[in-house]
């Protein structure tokens, strides 16, 4: 079994001949070292640096869910189909529907994992990119990051982690840094 098979059979993966719930409840996935050290996931590090690796879906999805769970902390219910509405994704509740496809997506990422075939848990707090997720930025969003970072560390925060670069080849991006206006 591949480490992908383990991880669906973890995350209660719903089985390809079963149709996906129509509602889900919506609980907190609280991690005690991202609560000191991650990020609230309607920051603004997540929509600068997070968003390029999530895609828009999913940010939308966890910032809709994570304001939810700060109204409601023991956990809520949502229905998929005004969900996925409410976000600009349609209505549609098939298995490749936008909706179960950003939840995919999410889950991929370990921003929101499953604890059953009808629950959803979502990290409250977001970690620091990691050196492989920043390779997959543009040039410009790693720069600004790779400040970003500087200025923290310069403020004493401590928590955070220096990323190396990466040195392959293969993630230099080839477009132009931008213009000076």
């Amino acid at each position: 079994m591949s480490i992908l098979d383990q991880q669906a059979e973890s995350t209660h993966a719903q089985p390809e001949h079963e149709a996906p719930p129509s509602s889900l409840i919506i609980r907190p996935w609280w991690d005690p070292d991202l609560a000191v050290a991650g990020f609230d996931p309607r920051s603004a590090y997540v929509e600068r640096y997070w968003l390029g690796v999530l895609g828009p879906s999913v940010v939308f999805l966890l910032r809709r869910l994570s304001r939810g769970l700060e109204e409601h902390p023991s956990g809520f219910q949502i229905t998929l189909a005004d969900t996925s509405r409410a976000i600009g994704l349609g209505g549609g509740l098939g298995r490749q529907a936008p909706i179960n496809r950003t939840i995919d997506r999410a889950c991929m990422f370990n921003t929101m994992r499953r604890g059953s075939p009808t629950e959803l848990q979502v990290r409250a707090h977001l970690p620091q990119l990691n050196q492989r997720q920043l390779a997959r930025l543009p040039l410009a969003v790693r720069s600004a990051h790779e400040r970003w970072l500087s200025e923290q560390q310069a403020a004493g925060v401590r928590h955070l982690q220096p990323i190396r670069q990466p040195s392959s080849a293969a993630v230099r991006d080839p477009t132009p840094p931008p213009r000076a206006a």
